[in-house]
């Protein structure tokens, strides 16, 4: 997990079975929360697969309260 200025991004192994969990992520999570901006950049030769989870102002404070909620560090929050 890396700190952002306007949120936080996680690194996930690039095969595709986490792509897939990722997109599937994605889509479910823009309706719920409609107030995140998503990226996924996938690095060459099945690198890491980067999701970034960015807002306006608020949204990285809602992420950070959301994984002390859960008790998880990191990516895990987003694909419980």
């Amino acid at each position: 997990m890396e700190e952002l200025a306007d949120g936080y991004s996680f690194s996930f192994p690039g095969d595709a079975e986490w792509a897939n969990k990722l997109v599937g992520f994605v889509n479910s999570e823009r309706v719920c929360c409609p107030f995140f901006v998503f990226e996924l950049v996938f690095a060459p030769d099945l690198g890491p697969i980067l999701l970034r989870v960015r807002g306006a102002e608020g949204v990285k404070k809602f992420i950070e309260e959301e994984l002390a909620h859960s008790g998880q560090k990191g990516s895990t929050i987003f694909l419980r």
